[in-house]
C-alpha cells in the first residue's frame, strides 16, 4: 500500500513540474513578443519624428524663401532640439527644389516661387 502512495506522489510531482514549465514557457514567450513589439513601436516613433522634423525644416525654408526672396544653398534649422540640414537642390526663374534631411529621413519639394505653391513633393 505504501509503495502505491509513493508512486502517485511522484507522478503528481512530475505533472506539477511539467505544468510549471509550460506556464513559464508561455509567459517568457509572451514577454519576449511584447518586448519586441515595444522596440518596433519605439523605432517607428523615432522614424516618424525624424520625418516630421525634415518636413518642418522644409516648410521653414519655404517660408524664408517667400519672405526674403532668396535662400542660401545650405542652411540648418533647429527643430525640436535637433539640427536639420536643408539644401537648395535646383533653382530656376520660377521654381526652387529644396531637400531637407533629418537623421535618415529625407524630404524633397519643388516650390513655385511667385505663388509659394508646392508643386512636387517626395519623401524617403
Amino acid at each position: 500500500m505504501q509503495k502505491n502512495q509513493t508512486r502517485s506522489r511522484g507522478s503528481a510531482l512530475l505533472i506539477i513540474i511539467v505544468y510549471t514549465h509550460l506556464v513559464l514557457l508561455l509567459i517568457l514567450h509572451t514577454a519576449g513578443i511584447l518586448y519586441t513589439l515595444g522596440r518596433i513601436a519605439a523605432n517607428d516613433r523615432a522614424r516618424l519624428a525624424n520625418k516630421y522634423r525634415a518636413e518642418a525644416a522644409a516648410y521653414m525654408a519655404v517660408e524664408y524663401l517667400l519672405r526674403e526672396a532668396s535662400l542660401p544653398n545650405t542652411s540648418w534649422y533647429q527643430v525640436d532640439g535637433e539640427r536639420v540640414k536643408v539644401d537648395v537642390l535646383k533653382r530656376s526663374s520660377t521654381y526652387v527644389t529644396i531637400g531637407a534631411m533629418a537623421d535618415h529621413a529625407n524630404v524633397c519639394l519643388t516650390v513655385e516661387t511667385q505663388a509659394g505653391r508646392i508643386v512636387k513633393w517626395s519623401e524617403s
